[in-house]
């Protein structure tokens, strides 16, 4: 994408997967060490603004239950 693009691709699971996997080495995560790993890896803005919908409250054990809070996220294009 350039900086003219008007309309951006999509965010997809396999997308957020590829950027946060690296992030679940420990017991579990929380949405902000989710939110801070995609950030320190270069993460467009569209994939850091979905990734603002997972629940605070909640820790993340695997990749896999994120998708509890993003059902909407397609997998891929």
């Amino acid at each position: 994408m350039t900086g003219l693009d008007r309309t951006a691709a999509p965010v997809t699971r396999m997308e957020i997967l590829d950027l946060v996997e690296g992030a679940f080495v420990g017991p579990s995560v929380t949405k902000t060490e989710v939110l801070e790993f995609a950030r320190d890896l270069g993460a467009r803005p569209e994939v850091l603004h979905t990734l603002t919908r997972l629940d605070a409250d909640r820790r993340f054990g695997t990749p896999r239950d994120l998708w509890a809070d993003l059902p909407d996220v397609p997998v891929e294009l």
